[in-house]
């Protein structure tokens, strides 16, 4: 009904528009944010012991972990081939037949021939590889494994359940630790020692990382620390002791820290680290659509954060803000050829004022000196 006033209500005020823009300030009322919600199927929960027989009985006793897992994950990520496949198995009707070997599977198992190359006979016991019915003979396999891991829409009796969606990998997620990138102290005045853990087990932050954009929850950050010159060691930073004035007998130090162009992930928030992919797109939207970081925000949160299928998250735009800085700085520094340094745990906005002094050359890009042309210089109005 309230769709029904609305059109209506547009149809009367905007009765010379055209069907094109009524229907535009139409959807304009409607939310802009739909979850997908999708019905996925667990993932194979059988035993190990059960899964090796299998692969011992049907494949080659030398056949690599490599080529086991390229079985496997084909298998897992392609349902929709599995719910096809499954009908032809699993005939209904008079006229139907029982095929074990699909078209489906076979197109499976051509495109891992391919694959695999020279390769391939490690799907086949000794003296059983015949090239001109491998590809049937690996769907019939196919065809096994699938029914063993239960990654069919039927029952062990031939009854018809429901269709599979997509597998969850939720049970088998990694761990994921974000540690030091050096595996040693770097320090000139050290020897190669190894790094400790300077944080406490109980202490260890459990943060929100965002990998391209996936969001990914409960993932360790771990500090180094070179106990002989007392440098930390981080994944983002590397934080070293200086001297300061001397304040009556007593020398004071105080931390500054070395921001690393090398960096896979860093810090942007209490919490919520990111990676090199995420901080790029940030940087390139910006300067390519001249996002502002409230824009970026909301298409992010809209696009990615708030369509998760199992952990919603939304980002800030104090998040995007110190992602645009943070990825600019090492980005400007690496091709400087220098590592930007500042006083540990400042403010943003005392990092930006820090950057520039360091590396904005007194405001003027020294890569586009004498550089002039139509495109960049335009007459003043």
């Amino acid at each position: 009904m309230f769709l029904v006033f609305v059109f209506s209500t547009l149809l009367f005020y905007f009765s010379g528009f055209s069907w094109a823009t009524l229907l535009l300030l139409g959807l304009s009322f409607l939310p802009g944010v739909h979850a997908v919600t999708t019905n996925q199927t667990p993932f194979p929960n059988i035993s190990f012991q059960h899964f090796s027989n299998f692969i011992q009985n049907q494949f080659s006793p030398q056949i690599s972990l490599t080529t086991v897992l390229l079985v496997l994950f084909s298998l897992i990520e392609n349902p929709e081939l599995l719910n096809l496949h499954a009908r032809q198995a699993h005939p209904a009707y008079h006229n139907e037949k029982k095929i074990q070997a699909s078209s489906w599977l076979k197109t499976l198992s051509r495109a891992m021939e391919t694959q695999l190359g020279t390769q391939v006979e490690q799907l086949f016991q000794a003296q059983q590889f015949i090239p001109r019915t491998a590809t049937h003979d690996i769907a019939l396999k196919l065809h096994g494994l699938s029914e063993l891991l239960q990654l069919t829409p039927y029952t062990s009796t031939g009854q018809f359940q429901k269709k599979m969606g997509p597998i969850s990998h939720s049970a088998i997620e990694p761990i994921r630790i974000i540690c030091p990138m050096s595996m040693t102290c770097t320090t000139s005045t050290c020897k190669p020692v190894y790094l400790e853990q300077l944080t406490r087990t109980r202490d260890i932050p459990i943060v929100t990382l965002i990998q391209g954009n996936k969001i990914l929850k409960n993932v360790l950050v771990m500090t180094g620390v070179c106990n002989t010159c007392h440098t930390h060691y981080g994944a983002d930073h590397e934080s070293f002791l200086v001297p300061v004035e001397n304040q009556g007998s007593h020398t004071v130090e105080k931390r500054r820290e070395i921001c690393l162009n090398s960096a896979h992930y860093f810090k942007v928030g209490t919490s919520l680290w990111v990676d090199r992919t995420f901080s790029n797109a940030v940087l390139n939207a910006m300067y390519s659509f001249h996002a502002s970081a409230n824009t970026y925000t909301q298409y992010w949160n809209n696009i990615f954060g708030l369509t998760a299928t199992s952990d919603q998250f939304k980002i800030g735009r104090k998040h995007i803000w110190q992602t645009f800085i943070q990825e600019s700085i090492r980005v400007i520094a690496q091709s400087a050829g220098i590592e930007f340094e500042s006083d540990l745990n400042l403010p943003i906005d005392d990092v930006v004022g820090e950057a520039f002094e360091a590396l904005g050359e007194k405001g003027v890009m020294l890569s586009a000196y004498g550089h002039v042309c139509s495109d960049c210089s335009k007459p003043y109005k």
